[in-house]
């Protein structure tokens, strides 16, 4: 069967158009399919973004509490008196960290007073006088202690 050559133009443009309708078709539903597939990539990387974010806060708020906790500090004074609880002038106070051992000092005015303020209420102490080679017993104030002002009078026995 022979076809004329209208119907041949007919049936090549038929074709043609299928062949047309077809690739738009596969054409609009691959875009589709590829902004679904960036929709739901952009989706999980929001997500992705946003548990990140959320570690990093918890994280920092949890490494930031011990340095909101060592912002209370103390304050130790007191007088330094011989046996008979007269004041020393001059005598040497020592206050020891007993973690870093870092050791401060204060020399006693007339009034035998001493004052070490800014302590730390997150460490031990050694506290400590010594006037002329005789030495006061020493005192311990603890971390457990949760008074901010310590008043310690400090007693060196001296000989007459």
């Amino acid at each position: 069967m022979k076809m004329s050559s209208l119907a041949l133009k007919r049936k090549m443009s038929k074709a043609a158009a299928d062949v047309f309708f077809w690739g738009s078709a596969f054409s609009t539903v691959f875009h589709t399919l590829r902004s679904m597939r960036v929709r739901y990539a952009m989706r999980q990387f929001i997500r992705f973004v946003a548990a990140g974010a959320m570690i990093v806060a918890v994280a920092g708020l949890f490494f930031s509490a011990p340095i909101f906790a060592q912002s209370a500090s103390k304050m130790a004074q007191g007088k330094v008196e011989d046996n008979s609880g007269r004041p020393l002038t001059d005598a040497i106070v020592y206050l020891k960290d007993t973690r870093t051992l870092d050791v401060k000092s204060y020399i006693t005015q007339a009034d035998g007073g001493y004052r070490f303020g800014q302590i730390s209420s997150n460490d031990d102490y050694k506290l400590w006088a010594e006037l002329n080679g005789k030495k006061s017993g020493v005192k311990t104030i603890s971390s457990f202690d949760d008074r901010k002002n310590l008043l310690i009078n400090l007693h060196i026995h001296t000989e007459k």
